[in-house]
């Protein structure tokens, strides 16, 4: 077995060596062990183990030592375990210097029979004592005492792998005493020293606690030689393929270095590097994650998605494709960031790729919402007439557009027998005719697809579902319920958004209370549907039952039943702020506010532009002012990062409501704080209708930016 572990080092060295590694960071491959020098005289040793293996030894049965049976051998060796043990505690106890306990260590080991020392039973039971004697060792070497012999770390463990006592946790406590000190050389060298060890001892375990430390170090003298990776050094350094996941060792690395230390950049670019290599940025992995974020409305999410497949592409060559940006803009239309799914367009057409459909029907989205109100649909419209080869996704994109502008004239023009031939389209027709109050002939659609053995989707059975609702015909929508169950089409949020609203409503009409069992019964309806019930999906449900103004109470009563099971996130209170102002409840509004500030939650600039456009829509400037004066003295750095949307929702009540002291105010910050650059058209437009007016002052920045 020793004979297989030199092989094994020789290798390990010769792989290192190939590495082109400086002197000062090769590992030490073989390390000649010798016990440490007794300082003190055998004599004195000997008096202070009789005094503290007195006690013991009276109730401890007399062991032959002539008697070499092996049970004999074993009795005898479990007893000088338990009294090295003993003795060392008591050394601890009474605040022995360390250097005097790893002389009791050492010597009391030696009269341990050797093959003893080595079971796997021995090493757990040491190892513990090993790891407190390094902690004082540590707490030495932080407040030396002058005169007295300083003993290290790697001194105990060497001394513990002399006796084969050493345990895998007082290696990986050394090495990370190691590697926080910025001993790079000396973890590469510990991690050498621990496979020698685990072959001679036959441990054919490896923890990968220790072979992150080792990676990192060795990333680390890479880094500053200026070196590549190698992957095959690495397999051959770590005796296995360096599989290790890159969020382990980003935590390794910001448990172990500051951030203000220069070592911290160096290794996380380390990790950059890594985690970039091999990647694709038009994977599927990317706009897996970039989807999830969109579905749920995480803004922040999906710009560190798109920034990390920016950096992808700019690590290996590789350009971003149509397909990824087409995605991109449909995730950024889906969240409401039209300008900057515009951004993934111009993209498009800067790099002279010719746009699929998908990407023109993803522009239409984005169209409807951008630039003044009144030429939106003409906008729209001229993108239609431009798409070269239109599919049925772009005529459902028109008819919802034509729907949201109330351009029903428009739409039907758009409308003929073979469009209503497509089941898509048909039935995103039908449920523009129930929005519109034309419930009979969008009936006569349904019917005539059902007729056709066509299953109606989510989209038309959630649209029914609403109207029965919204109509207070209950039989009506438990029928609806009862076929989309059949039809096995599974609900989605917006369906449970309605579904708890029927049930309310039920409830109500019988007389019932709505308790945690009403509740919890249509929970468990939804993990049976798929939908986990979380913080989240029911944020989205209590969003959901926002939308309409017939909906407050069952918000509410849901909000009430989070907040009880503490299931609240400051999302959940943001919905609720926000329903609130659009049921016109505007003192409802501003106790949701309090709440979310006494529960300790963040208030970011998002949270204060929902405060100023809720009060903006409801036509209250004098909150708007309030609120602004309470922004501005809150807190300093959050109030340097007001954005375009802050000055727009101010600057429009101060227009609106002739507000010219808040007009003064917001401009005259915009100036000091250097906000020129987060002007947009529309508040440059505000701002010229107010230069208009004497009472508004516009300082000279401002104006030039005009």
């Amino acid at each position: 077995m020793l004979s297989n572990s030199r092989l094994a080092g020789s290798r390990l060295s010769a792989a290192v060596f190939r590495s082109g590694l400086g002197r000062a960071s090769r590992p030490v491959v073989h390390k000649i062990l010798t016990r440490r020098q007794i300082s003190q005289s055998a004599q004195q040793l000997n008096n202070y183990q009789e005094d503290r293996f007195r006690d013991a030894q009276e109730t401890l049965e007399p062991l032959d030592r002539n008697d070499t049976s092996y049970q004999n051998l074993r009795a005898y060796n479990a007893r000088k375990l338990r009294e090295t043990l003993d003795l060392l505690k008591s050394a601890m106890e009474d605040q022995k210097p360390v250097n005097e306990i790893l002389e009791i260590f050492t010597y009391s080991l030696n009269d341990l029979d050797s093959t003893e020392r080595s079971f796997f039973q021995t090493r757990t039971k040491i190892g513990p004592v090993i790891n407190e004697m390094i902690d004082m060792a540590e707490k030495e070497l932080a407040n030396p005492v002058e005169g007295a012999t300083i003993v290290t770390p790697d001194e105990i463990l060497q001394s513990a792998i002399a006796l084969n006592v050493a345990d895998v946790i007082n290696f990986e406590k050394v090495i990370q005493i190691q590697f926080k000190n910025g001993q790079v050389s000396d973890v590469l060298s510990l991690w050498v020293s621990y496979l020698e060890y685990a072959a001679t001892l036959n441990i054919t375990f490896t923890p990968n606690i220790l072979k992150n430390y080792t990676y990192l170090a060795f990333m680390e003298s890479c880094a500053k030689e200026n070196r590549e990776l190698d992957d095959q050094t690495v397999e051959a350094l770590l005796q296995s393929p360096p599989t290790q996941r890159i969020a382990n060792l980003s935590k390794v690395v910001k448990e172990n270095v500051q951030k203000s230390d220069p070592r911290y950049k160096v290794l996380m670019g380390c990790l950059e590097r890594l985690y970039l290599k091999d990647k694709n940025p038009n994977s599927l992995a990317f706009l897996t994650k970039a989807s999830a974020a969109a579905n749920t409305g995480n803004s922040m999410r999906l710009d560190e998605s798109y920034a990390n497949i920016e950096k992808v592409s700019k690590f290996t060559g590789i350009k971003i494709n149509e397909e990824t940006l087409t995605h991109f803009m449909g995730f950024y239309n889906k969240i409401g960031r039209h300008s900057t799914a515009m951004g993934f367009w111009n993209e498009i057409v800067k790099a002279g790729i010719i746009p699929s459909t998908a990407a023109w029907n993803h522009l239409l989205d984005t169209a409807r919402n951008l630039g003044p109100k009144e030429k939106r649909l003409s906008n729209v419209e001229g993108i239609f007439e431009q798409i070269p080869a239109k599919n049925d996704d772009t005529y459902v994109r028109m008819i919802l557009i034509y729907s949201n502008f109330k351009a029903y004239d428009k739409l039907e023009a758009l409308m003929d027998e073979t469009k209503l031939a497509s089941p898509a389209i048909a039935q995103v027709y039908a449920q523009s005719l129930i929005s519109r109050g034309e419930t009979e002939k969008a009936q006569k659609i349904f019917e005539g697809l059902k007729s056709k053995n066509m299953a109606l989707n989510l989209g038309s059975y959630n649209t029914l579902l609403k109207t029965h609702i919204r109509h207070k015909d209950i039989k009506a929508a438990k029928k609806v319920l009862k076929e989309m169950k059949a039809s096995g089409v599974n609900p989605d949020v917006a369906t449970y958004s309605m579904i708890i609203d029927l049930t309310f409503k039920e409830s109500r009409l019988r007389g019932d209370l709505i308790n945690d069992d009403v509740i919890s019964k249509i929970l468990e309806d939804m993990r049976l549907n798929g939908i986990e019930p979380n913080t989240y999906t029911l944020t989205s449900v209590i969003d959901g039952l926002g939308k309409d103004p017939g909906y407050e109470e069952s918000a509410l009563k849901l909000f009430q039943y989070l907040q009880e099971k503490h299931l609240a996130s400051s999302v959940t209170y943001v919905s609720m702020i926000s329903n609130a102002f659009n049921y016109g409840n505007t003192r409802q509004a501003e106790l949701y506010f309090k709440d979310y500030i006494q529960e300790g939650f963040k208030l970011t600039v998002p949270i204060w532009n929902l405060i100023f456009e809720g009060y903006l829509k409801n036509r209250n400037s004098s909150k708007v002012a309030e609120y602004y004066k309470v922004f501005r003295q809150a807190d300093d750095v959050i109030f340097k990062k007001a954005n375009k949307f802050t000055l727009y929702f101010l600057l429009k009540t101060a227009k609106n409501h002739s507000d010219f002291e808040l007009a003064n105010l917001v401009l005259s910050d915009i100036a000091e704080q250097g906000f020129e650059k987060k002007l947009s058209t529309q508040t440059i437009d505000l701002i010229k209708e107010l230069q208009s007016n004497p009472s508004v002052t516009i300082p000279e920045s401002v104006e030039a930016s005009l």
